[in-house]
């Protein structure tokens, strides 16, 4: 057991040690760097950006329904809404189907650019290379 458990660890090591395991992600809205109490997070070459920072940094109210984990998003004429784990966005009373479905992570909700762009009608430019997400209107 004691053999398994510092196998485990090793890899942990090295994962962390070469970045596989995280990559560090600037968010920038209007030429302004965006600062999140929870980091954005790459996941199988995914981009996943906490919502209710962007959001509320481009103006938009956001209000959060503990009960059924869904976010209500008004911004600009736009009203929409999505719930963790349910890849169906509702905007303007459009119904769309997500490729992948929020993720609620330390108490954060966070999505991907196509939900950031359709929720707050807003272009995102996502340069992995880089790690840094640009968000314009």
């Amino acid at each position: 057991m004691k053999k398994v458990v510092a196998l485990l660890l090793s890899m942990v090591m090295i994962f962390a040690a070469t970045g596989a395991l995280a990559q560090d992600v600037a968010v920038i809205v209007m030429d302004e760097a965006v600062e999140f109490d929870r980091a954005p997070l790459v996941e199988e070459g995914t981009l996943y950006i906490p919502l209710r920072f962007v959001a509320e940094k481009l103006g938009a109210t956001v209000v959060w329904d503990g009960e059924t984990k869904s976010v209500f998003i008004s911004v600009e004429g736009i009203i929409s809404s999505l719930q963790i784990g349910n890849t169906k966005l509702f905007a303007n009373s459009e119904e769309f189907i997500l490729e992948k479905a929020p993720v609620l992570i330390e108490n954060r909700t966070l999505v991907t650019k196509d939900v950031v762009e359709r929720m707050l009608g807003v272009k995102v430019a996502w340069d992995s290379e880089a790690g840094i997400a640009t968000v314009n209107p």
